[in-house]
């Protein structure tokens, strides 16, 4: 058995290898009913929310189950395999499933099983159980394909399945993670325990445990946060002030070389000079021509050209200001015009906040900003309108209107001719 029971009104719901799911008397331990799900083993830990339980299979299905009787409500296919253990939250479901190349988190209606969105990450599996708060879905995930750090933990708009913001946790995020004080806490595979602001996913602190990984989900408790390590440790933090700190300890980054927040200077179509603050393992100094560039009203790039030690990875975040781009912008990182495999971006009120890892040689980055809000300007760059456009534009306009007026004009009198 790999799932954690679910205890309701006395009586315990557990899932187990044998492809069932059972519920039996909490106080003599007598069976009441048992469900097969035909999937050949069941490693998602129930849950039960108003006399229905919710739970996954290793077949890839959801199932909601009467919690009376066991008699299957509805049944959902969402992959090819389901580890994570449903979330049951204002009437919707919200679980992780993996297929043999990637992984979707969902959100399903809880009385009917219809599906209400779904949000792919890509080549992260999801293992993890979701945690809601506040209107956020955060999971963690793990990228299949590679062993470098590839762990991801995601905050998803729990009404839409926009995702707000993404974190890299160490090689995987398999523990469940939890929300407490607007803080996010969730354990990597780099043997971190993390700290992360829950509206922007910026990093408050980390804490290195004496394992290789951090399985276990963690407890807050009367200020008190709870985790453990693999190797058994059991760690407690605390606080007088509802903030929980850790001891003084250094916070190790994807790479073994760190660095303090430093600047890179930008040059952008105007001439001018701008300082980009850094951070990572990828220096100023390993940078160069480096340009902002506004290709149309809508899409502005940051361009240069990254060198490290051949067989070495970096990892940079880059502090980009709004003003400089587009409103209403998504960014993306290309490196050698190729999308860059692990990335993601946070964001405040003045800044972007994007980070990249990559393997190196020498390559060429672009972090590509499109936005999706039309603009109002036509032409021209800079806020400046093209008026040559503009009046070309008219004027081909006007063409098309002769064209089309004199067509049927032109039908009209030859009908009235036959007749």
């Amino acid at each position: 058995m790999q799932s954690s029971p679910a205890v309701v009104d006395g009586v315990v719901y557990v899932a187990s290898y044998d492809a069932n799911v059972s519920a039996l008397d909490a106080a003599t331990g007598n069976l009441l009913w048992s469900y097969p799900t035909g999937a050949g083993a069941v490693g998602s830990s129930p849950a039960e929310v108003n006399g229905i339980v919710y739970v996954g299979d290793n077949g890839g299905k959801v199932w909601a189950l009467d919690a009376s009787t066991g008699a299957p409500i509805w049944r959902f296919t969402a992959g090819d395999t389901i580890y994570s253990s449903p979330a049951v939250v204002n009437g919707k479901v919200y679980i992780g499933a993996d297929l043999v190349t990637d992984g979707t988190v969902y959100a399903l209606n809880a009385a009917t099983g219809a599906k209400l969105w779904s949000f792919s990450t890509g080549n992260f599996w999801v293992y993890s159980t979701p945690a809601v708060a506040n209107g956020v879905v955060y999971v963690g995930t793990y990228n299949h394909l590679t062993s470098s750090t590839d762990g991801m933990l995601y905050a998803l708009d729990a009404s839409t399945g926009k995702m707000l913001w993404s974190y890299p946790a160490g090689t995987e995020v398999y523990a469940s993670p939890i929300v407490g004080n607007n803080v996010v806490y969730a354990g990597g595979g780099d043997s971190n325990f993390y700290a992360l602001n829950a509206a922007t996913g910026a990093k408050l602190w980390s804490y290195q445990l004496d394992g290789p990984n951090v399985w276990s989900s963690a407890a807050i408790v009367n200020d008190v946060l709870y985790v453990c390590s693999e190797k058994g440790t059991l760690y407690a933090f605390s606080s007088s002030n509802s903030t929980i700190t850790p001891a003084p300890t250094s916070a190790p980054t994807p790479t073994s070389i760190t660095q303090a927040n430093s600047t890179v200077s930008a040059i952008t179509d105007n001439g001018k000079t701008v300082n980009l603050t850094l951070s990572g393992n990828i220096t100023s100094t390993q940078m160069s021509n480096v340009t902002i560039a506004i290709h149309n009203a809508t899409t502005t790039g940051l361009f240069f050209t990254v060198t490290g030690e051949n067989g070495t990875q970096g990892f940079s975040s880059i502090s980009i200001p709004k003003s400089l781009v587009p409103p209403e912008t998504t960014p993306l990182i290309f490196v050698d015009g190729l999308s860059a495999q692990n990335q993601g971006y946070t964001q405040d009120v003045d800044n972007y906040y994007v980070w990249y890892t990559t393997h190196f040689s020498t390559h060429q980055i672009k972090i590509i900003f499109t936005s999706t809000t039309p603009s109002l300007t036509p032409g021209g760059t800079n806020g400046q309108t093209n008026w040559p456009e503009v009046v070309y534009g008219m004027g081909v306009a006007t063409v098309i209107v002769v064209i089309v007026v004199g067509g049927i004009y032109l039908v009209i009198n030859g009908k009235r001719g036959k007749n």
